[in-house]
């Protein structure tokens, strides 16, 4: 009987020992991200632009800004059309923790307009 209540208090103190535990510990605001953001050109907040999004996932323990900027360009192929529009998404991931920046990814994408 004692090797059995043994055996099971073993499991136990074995089991919560190599628990996976969360600890994210989130070091940054929105204002110090949008600072880190804004140092590395991917918070655009101009009138015509939309508002950047600013997420905080958990689970990564990492902050990521999205932005978003549109224009217009009569250069290049875009000239024997009605000019084209420039979409550019721009996303930036940031450590909670650290504060520094993991992953910076731009997209681009060219529209003709014809009209």
């Amino acid at each position: 009987m004692k090797n059995v209540i043994f055996l099971i208090c073993f499991i136990l103190t074995f089991a919560e020992a190599f628990a996976q535990n969360n600890t994210c510990i989130n070091n940054l605001d929105t204002n110090k991200v949008i600072r880190i953001a804004k140092r590395h050109n991917s918070y655009w907040t101009k009138a015509w632009q939309y508002k950047p999004g600013l997420l905080f996932k958990e689970e990564s323990c990492e902050w990521m800004v999205v932005s978003h900027k549109i224009k217009i360009t009569n250069k290049g192929d875009c000239k024997n059309s009605n000019g084209c529009t420039v979409t550019t998404a721009v996303t930036l991931l940031i450590d909670a923790t650290s504060g520094k920046v993991i992953d910076r990814i731009e997209l681009k994408h060219v529209t003709k307009n014809y009209e």
